[in-house]
């Protein structure tokens, strides 16, 4: 049918209509969820409200656009048509939205990601989820109605709007990245340097694959037997920078940030007058998680954002979803800056940082956190070969050989910007003077049981850890002490070498170039997609406990003699009845029944910051 002058003027109203209709009740969703991660506090959270309002405002006018079109006809008898029409188009894709982003927020932080751990609650909630889609259905249809009346005008203004605050929130999320100035003040104590590179096997590391820290373990004392208190960066990093187990310090959800109570080892320093500084990549050690609290300058250096996302809108589901099928769905076009930033780049930062310190001796503890060999494993040079777990999440076990190899290239391409390190700290009269320690937080699953990648069993591929601890003057070098140490020794070491009185409750014990004979207990904590597990070691015997029904179908409780099955393959169980039941009750009475200072502190993530953890596949 033709449509006169006015009939053509008449067709833009009401396409102004139902793009501001649903424009605004989409953007009033997108400013809700917005508004549930504000808790996590700052600037950079703040700014989530704009970018939230704006990028779900900006899909509700492409929805309003597409389904003006296919019922806008129905409009063209009259102010109460076109009216109704608008109702209908702000109510449509609200309540499609609502229940994607309930339903995604209730698997996601009341369940854990796991059917398993939803309990009745759980389930409950879930079913209220399309209860608050229909009531908003209701919201979204007065919206659209109320609109109708001043349909261009109402298009015009819900236009500027979404666009203005999604500029607004993607640029001055800048405003939250500074970095605290940092000030001179000679001192003689030792500098302090933690390397923490993410997800290194301790069995990757040796003379033919990593020369420059096989070179550097010839001048340190080194430690075959270090243990990780966890399997995957957040836990197994808070231990080591609060010297907590992570029943402890609680910082062990996606979700949960560091408690403020919990003492730090860069805050402790600091208040002994370190300066206390970092360069670190991996989401998981983003300012909001808390971990940063302490240094006087924490460079976090985070991956590029997909549609423009500031760091605090990492968590939007829409640019969630967006991520998603760009990285599972399109890998031909994959790019280490999309998951975090090279260690080139951490190396260069971590220098500029301890380069006020060269000149002269001063006090300072400096932290660089690398995520090589992280995945995604690229291979080097890159030739367009990669693999990420988020784009396969459960391959095959005959994957084992070729990513293990990509895996190692990883390794060895770490060991290189480590040997440029080792040149700048010699160079700078770094080297000799100061406590160095090099580390993991944990290891990595090629198959070893029948898995892949990390933070879903105990097993010794992920718990054993590469430690090499030179400490100042070269003292005890080219040593090996082969009783087993935790990650919870890094904290009352430094404090020790920095001479600062230990603070009680710390489980951790001081190393130093003399060996030590005593046995230890030693325990490790995962609570992450489902499985929850502990682990006990006691001179050769290792326990295992996972909970019932467990994604990984992991045995209940498994028992090893490590002295005889290092690679913890023959289950002694149900033979050695007696130990295990002695191992179980020293679990019951280890950390896992430690009352904490407080409850978890949850952080309500930014998009960007979720957009990241699913990137590395923190989440399936």
């Amino acid at each position: 049918m033709k449509l006169s002058f006015r009939g053509y003027i008449g067709v833009g109203r009401i396409l102004a209509a139902g793009i501001a209709a649903a424009g605004l009740s989409l953007g009033i969703l997108g400013f809700a969820e917005a508004l549930y991660y504000l808790p996590g506090g700052g600037l950079s959270n703040g700014l989530v409200l704009m970018y939230g309002f704006g990028l779900y405002g900006l899909l509700g006018v492409v929805a309003g656009l597409a389904l003006t079109l296919l019922v806008g006809s129905r409009a063209r008898g009259s102010e109460r048509a076109v009216a109704k029409m608008a109702g209908v188009v702000a109510a449509i894709p609200a309540v499609l939205l609502v229940l994607l982003v309930g339903g995604f927020l209730v698997w996601r932080d009341l369940w854990g990601e796991s059917v398993s751990q939803a309990g009745l609650f759980g389930w409950v909630v879930m079913a209220l989820v399309p209860v608050g889609a229909g009531g908003y259905a209701f919201v979204a249809r007065a919206i659209g109605r109320a609109l109708a009346g001043r349909a261009k005008a109402a298009a015009a203004a819900v236009l500027f709007l979404v666009v203005l605050a999604t500029i607004l929130g993607s640029t001055l999320d800048a405003w939250s990245q500074g970095d605290l100035a940092v000030e001179e003040k000679p001192d003689p104590r030792p500098p302090i340097l933690l390397v923490v590179a993410d997800a290194l096997r301790a069995d990757a590391v040796g003379p033919k694959l990593t020369p420059n820290l096989h070179a550097f373990s010839q001048d340190a004392v080194v430690f075959p037997e270090a243990w990780s208190t966890a399997t995957w960066t957040r836990p197994a990093v808070a231990s080591i920078l609060t010297g907590q187990y992570p029943s402890v310090h609680r910082a062990v959800h996606k979700t949960d940030r560091l408690p403020g109570e919990v003492p730090t080892l860069a805050g402790l320093l600091s208040q002994r007058g370190y300066r206390t500084v970092a360069s670190v990549t991996n989401v998981n050690l983003a300012p909001v998680f808390g971990l940063g609290r302490g240094f006087e300058t924490y460079s976090y250096h985070a991956p590029r954002p997909f549609l423009g996302a500031p760091v605090s809108a990492s968590r939007l589901l829409l640019v969630e979803i967006y991520r998603l099928l760009r990285l599972r769905f399109f890998p031909g076009q994959r790019e280490v800056f999309r998951y975090y930033a090279k260690g080139e780049r951490v190396l260069e930062r971590g220098r500029a940082l301890m380069n006020p310190y060269t000149e002269k001796p001063r006090p300072f503890f400096a932290y660089l956190h690398f995520m090589e060999p992280h995945d995604p494993y690229f291979a080097h040079p890159y030739d367009g070969r990669a693999v990420a777990r988020v784009e396969n999440p459960s391959p095959p076990v005959s994957k084992a050989e070729e990513y293990l190899d990509l895996y190692r290239q990883e390794v060895k391409h770490f060991d290189e910007i480590f040997g440029d390190l080792v040149v700048y700290l010699k160079e700078n009269n770094l080297y000799r003077r100061s406590l160095i320690i090099f580390t993991s937080d944990h290891g990595e699953e090629f198959a070893d049981h029948g898995g892949f990648w990390h933070g879903t069993t105990l097993y010794r591929e992920l718990v054993r850890v590469p430690l090499f601890i030179r400490f100042p003057a070269g003292a005890g070098a080219g040593t090996v002490q082969s009783e087993p140490v935790s990650l919870l020794d890094l904290m009352p070491t430094a404090l020790s070498a920095a001479g600062v009185e230990l603070p009680g409750g710390l489980p951790g014990r001081v190393l130093s170039p003399e060996p030590k004979t005593d046995r230890r207990v030693l325990f490790a904590q995962e609570d992450h997609q489902g499985c929850i597990l502990s682990a006990v070691r006691a001179g050769p015997w290792k326990l295992i406990r996972a909970n019932p029904g467990n994604p990984r179908n992991l045995p209940e409780i498994q028992l090893f003699d490590l002295g005889a099955d290092p690679a913890e393959k023959n289950d002694l169980a149900a033979t050695e009845t007696d130990l295990r039941d002695e191992l179980l009750r020293v679990l019951e009475a280890g950390p896992a029944t430690t009352p904490a200072p407080r409850g978890r502190e949850k952080v309500e993530l930014d998009s960007a910051t979720e957009e990241q953890l699913r990137s590395l596949g923190y989440t399936e």
